[in-house]
């Protein structure tokens, strides 16, 4: 029996309830310390007079491993090669290949994103790249003066997708009406035309995501997501943003979605500026909610078989349903933990020595600043008065 809406917003809750705490318990803890002793943020032991020096460690191993790392994709000005299989398919397969890196290198920031995945990995366990098809709606503004009423029927059955915004009555200049009288013509109403036309637009995108909004099953055992159970990328959009994607919402439906996902992004804050939120309430099309792009394991057609769905949605608020082949997004770590995964990444290895290390440095900056002004001790006699001249004690 084919799943209700209803059946199918609670598998996908139950889903991503486990999917979320599975990425709030060390995970998002882990995560938070690499990215402190990255940027060498103070460890909250430092105290008043004492040095307070914070070790690099952690910033020089991910930045000395990923130049490394990048060469081995961009050493070529070929991301992908495809390889023919026969004479035959030698024309395809470089046509193939030229337009795979076209979209990458050319319509998508290729270095970019391999950078950013790259180092979210080094630094944050997990790295993630999403690829897909994106339509927006661009909207173009044009002006048109002196048009006849016929001039804008003709427009209008031309491009079904343009507005009139603006309409206003214009006489005709002078040497056009001296033009008409001469002829005996009588010259039609003319008009001045705002007129608004909304292009829709289809790219390729590829994009690295950042590793908080990848929610992953707790249950899944590889790096590999080709046959994980669920997969989400949960991601804060404005109002505008969803009508561009082409979704027919309200701005209500915005605001009330993903008001369970606020513990967690509030919680893996790791990088503030990324997660600062706010509403504009100035701004209408400001207004922000959770978007999840889930892709779910799940026998929605009651055939008795799983097969693989793309979900869209807002909280509640199903925008999309349909089956798909694959999961769009790779992942990769940098040290593999068998049957699991999340990895271990470069920051989880250095990080210990980098507090060892800061310890030291501490310690030795305090010795050297102590050896370099030493304390002075004065003897007193027995009414206490000091026997040292003082203007020489105040002058070290």
């Amino acid at each position: 029996m084919k799943m209700t809406e209803t059946e199918l917003l609670s598998f996908l809750d139950e889903e991503s309830r486990n999917a979320r705490e599975f990425n709030l318990d060390d995970v998002a803890s882990d995560r938070r310390k690499a990215q402190k002793a990255y940027l060498r943020q103070p460890y909250g032991n430092e105290e008043e007079g004492r040095s307070g020096v914070v070790a690099s460690d952690v910033f020089d191993a991910v930045e000395g491993m990923l130049p490394d790392l990048i060469e081995v994709f961009t050493s070529s000005d070929k991301a992908v090669v495809f390889e023919p299989v026969g004479p035959e398919d030698e024309e395809s397969a470089e046509q193939v290949t030229n337009a795979c890196n076209y979209v990458f290198y050319k319509q998508n920031n290729g270095f970019l994103i391999l950078y950013t995945a790259l180092k979210d990995a080094l630094m944050l366990k997990t790295g993630a790249v999403k690829w897909f098809w994106e339509e927006k709606e661009t909207p173009t503004f044009a002006t048109y003066r002196g048009v006849t009423d016929d001039q804008i029927a003709q427009y209008m059955l031309a491009n079904p997708d343009t507005k009139i915004l603006e309409q206003e009555e214009v006489e005709p200049d002078e040497q056009m009406q001296s033009q008409a009288m001469a002829k005996g013509i009588v010259l039609p109403p003319m008009y001045n035309v705002k007129a608004r036309t909304v292009e829709k637009k289809g790219i390729v995108r590829i994009c690295a995501l950042p590793p908080e909004e990848l929610r992953v099953s707790a249950r899944h055992d590889s790096i590999l997501l080709d046959e994980c159970q669920y997969v989400a990328h949960v991601t804060e959009k404005t109002f505008s943003d969803i009508l561009a994607m082409g979704y027919d919402v309200d701005e209500d439906d915005v605001r009330n979605a993903g008001e369970d996902d606020q513990d967690y992004n509030t919680d893996s804050q790791f990088s503030t500026a990324r997660h600062l939120s706010y509403d504009n309430t100035a701004d209408d099309s400001q207004t922000r909610g959770y978007l999840r792009d889930e892709y779910v394991l799940v026998d929605f057609d009651g055939d008795g078989i799983a097969e693989r769905r793309r979900i869209v949605r807002l909280g509640d608020l199903i925008l999309e349903n349909t089956e798909v082949s694959h999961v769009p997004i790779a992942a990769w770590t940098p040290y593999i933990k068998t049957h699991q995964f999340n990895g271990l990444s470069v920051a989880d290895l250095v990080e210990e020595f980098q507090r060892i290390h800061t310890s030291i440095i501490r310690s030795q900056l305090d010795n050297l600043a102590l050896a370099n002004n030493q304390e002075t001790v004065v003897l007193t006699d027995a009414q206490g008065n000091p026997q040292a001249n003082i203007d020489d004690l105040l002058n070290r």
